[in-house]
């Protein structure tokens, strides 16, 4: 029986009878002949008209069906849903790259024809994600509007592009951006497949958690760090390396690439927490110029900026908004010399203290109740009350 799920009609309102076979969908038959045999017996000859689809409920016709209900009808000639998607994906993805002078920098650094590929290649991306399992389909569409390109192609491409292009790319891309307060900063680390990234070696990500199952501890790691625009949101360049400390080892290659972009000292840099190491500090220092960074609230230096603050961060002078502050204070961060932002909003300190009560609350409660517990109960409620626990548990 020759389905297409993608023709349906209306459901016959007569001489027609319902099967099902096992556990697949009702099959429906039409009745042909309705007579007696040669002994008297009611006799009835059937034939399958299709079947029912379940989500719209209405039939699928088999080749059958037309015989009785009607000529077929003629082939598509309209273009599928899908091809209608593929049209305004093409043109949006590809307006964008345009718009943006991102196709006159890759013609100009790599040529028309790898240009031309490189643009396949971000549009599957954009439109189907970073796994090129897909790519052959996806280029095989009919209106597919730039040159096609396959898994295996796509890799022997990204193998062409040298460290030097992929350089004079970034110096074009930056050159293009408006002028900008900052440039914030981040990392992130992954497992790769490819058996030729020069930029990965065998890493530790001791729970697995990055690893496709079954490689665990087998597949080699890189770090990848990434400066974005303040102001448009987009990527300015990115620097990689074979280590998965990448806040540490990042830093130099960050300011080395910085020079040879020929970025401003003036340019401010942003960094998470992850950078507030004393390698990380000292790293961004040496650059010579500016950047801010997220403290960690362990260290000592940034727990004498918050007591300090404290006596009198609530006064008018500090005031940016309603019941929020702020205020600088001076001070050494791990042998540097520093200016440190310290921030209060009243609101937020108002939720955070009402939250801290209210669990206290509740784990006074659950003490009242408990007769006896074990040690494990008894550290994991000790952090706001101090449980002295005897021999029998009480």
């Amino acid at each position: 029986m020759t389905l297409d799920a993608k023709v349906q009609v209306d459901m016959p309102d007569r001489d027609v009878v319902v099967r099902k076979v096992g556990n697949s969908f009702p099959v429906y038959l039409k009745v042909v002949t309705n007579t007696r045999n040669q002994k008297g017996t009611p006799a009835r000859r059937l034939v399958t008209i299709g079947r029912r689809d379940p989500l719209t409920g209405r039939l699928i016709p088999n080749s059958s069906y037309w015989s009785f209900f009607g000529p077929a009808p003629s082939p598509r000639t309209t273009p599928a849903r899908e091809s209608a998607y593929g049209v305004g994906e093409g043109l949006l993805v590809g307006g964008a790259m345009s718009g943006l002078g991102l196709v006159e920098i890759l013609e100009e650094v790599l040529g028309e024809e790898r240009s031309r590929l490189l643009r396949t290649a971000a549009l599957f991306m954009a439109c189907r994600g970073n796994v090129l399992d897909g790519l052959d389909d996806f280029c095989q569409s009919d209106p597919f509007p730039e040159a096609p390109l396959t898994s295996q192609t796509a890799s022997q491409l990204f193998a062409s592009i040298t460290l030097d292009e992929r350089t004079e790319f970034f110096k074009k891309w930056m050159d293009c951006r408006p002028v900008m307060s900052y440039l914030a900063y981040e990392t992130t680390s992954f497992s790769t497949c490819a058996k030729e990234a020069l930029d990965s070696e065998l890493g530790n990500d001791e729970l697995g958690l990055m690893e496709p199952k079954g490689h665990f501890g087998k597949l080699p790691r890189m770090s990848l760090a990434c400066c974005v625009a303040e102001d448009s949101g987009l990527p300015c360049f990115y620097v990689a390396c074979p280590d998965t400390n990448a806040s540490k080892s990042l830093i130099p290659s960050l300011a080395a690439f910085c020079d040879e972009l020929g970025m401003s000292k003036s340019e401010c840099l942003v960094l998470g927490e992850d950078f507030c190491t004393e390698a990380g500090a000292s790293g961004l220092a040496e650059t010579g110029g500016d950047f801010v960074m997220e403290v960690d609230m362990r260290h000592e230096m940034a727990k004498m900026a918050l007591s300090f603050a404290r006596k009198s961060i609530e006064n008018i002078k500090n005031r940016l908004a309603p019941d929020l502050f702020a205020m600088t204070v001076q001070g050494r961060f791990h042998s540097l010399r520093t200016t440190m932002h310290v921030f209060f909003d009243r609101n937020l300190a108002n939720s955070q203290i009402a939250s801290l009560f209210a669990r206290i609350e509740y784990e006074e409660s659950l003490l009242g109740k408990l007769g006896a517990m074990t040690e494990e109960e008894a550290n994991l409620l000790g952090s706001h009350f101090s449980i002295e626990l005897k021999e029998d548990g009480s």
